[in-house]
């Protein structure tokens, strides 16, 4: 029951804001699956406070001179839970024409470990559109300037990140920098 009870709020968001988005694709029903799945969490951490979701295309292109690379993603992946965060991985569609390791990418979509966008859809609404309606973190580099104006209430929820020479390093920040 709680599980479809999590479905219905994220339809009502989504269908809410005059999303066209077709919810009645196999990837959107892959999305909303598993932000439906139950999660157990340590009693000092909520759920809330434990899920993560990752601009993966954003993690995917974070390495200054070169492709999409899918090593970034798994390499996020990996650290975020490590920290004993949640990651809920969200990609454009188009990432798959850019990733450098097809293959593995295509086995962490069919696999529901990667949660790819519908084609022709902004990846960037469904990331931020889920952060707020589960309270959850939102790992990405970008400012999401055009989307701002919209999810101000999301702007103290991002975690900044670097990844150099195969290691994930978040940015540590209490509250806002002082000019």
């Amino acid at each position: 029951m709680v599980k479809v009870l999590r479905v219905l709020r994220v339809l009502k968001v989504l269908r809410g804001k005059g999303s066209s988005v077709p919810l009645s694709t196999p990837s959107t029903l892959s999305t909303l699956s598993t932000l439906a799945s139950p999660l157990h969490y340590p009693k000092h951490m909520t759920k809330k406070s434990r899920i993560a979701i990752v601009d993966g295309s954003n993690v995917a292109h974070s390495t200054e001179g070169g492709s999409a690379r899918l090593e970034n993603i798994v390499l996020m992946r990996d650290k975020l839970v490590e920290k004993g965060l949640e990651p809920v991985l969200v990609v454009d569609a188009a990432l798959r024409h850019q990733i450098d390791d097809m293959e593995g990418y295509e086995k962490l979509v069919n696999d529901g470990a990667l949660k790819q966008a519908p084609a022709g859809t902004d990846a960037d609404y469904f990331i931020l559109s889920f952060a707020r309606e589960l309270g959850a973190r939102v790992v990405s580099n970008d400012r999401f300037r055009d989307r701002m104006p919209e999810f101000k209430d999301l702007s103290r929820r991002f975690i900044r990140y670097m990844i150099v020479e195969g290691e994930v390093v978040f940015e540590q920040r209490n509250g806002r920098r002082k000019s």
